[in-house]
């Protein structure tokens, strides 16, 4: 009996230490994703207006590539 609930902890801990990795690198990069979204969102937006003409474009050729390279599920 003694051995399963080594087994349950030794387990546990190993869910809890990789678990915690995860979260720390999913956490960081979520975190930079959103202040360079920031950064180029209200800055870089709001000198240069003539960008968002442009995202039609962007649109038709991603729209192009997803279905001429793209993987079908």
């Amino acid at each position: 009996m003694q051995l399963k609930h080594k087994d349950f902890f030794s387990i546990l801990g190993q869910w809890i230490f990789f678990g915690s990795i995860i979260g720390i690198v999913v956490g960081t990069t979520t975190n930079f994703l959103l202040e360079t979204n920031d950064y180029l969102g209200d800055d870089i937006r709001a000198k240069r207006d003539w960008l968002v003409f442009l995202l039609p474009f962007g649109g038709i050729i991603i729209g192009y590539i997803y279905m001429n390279y793209g993987i079908y599920f």
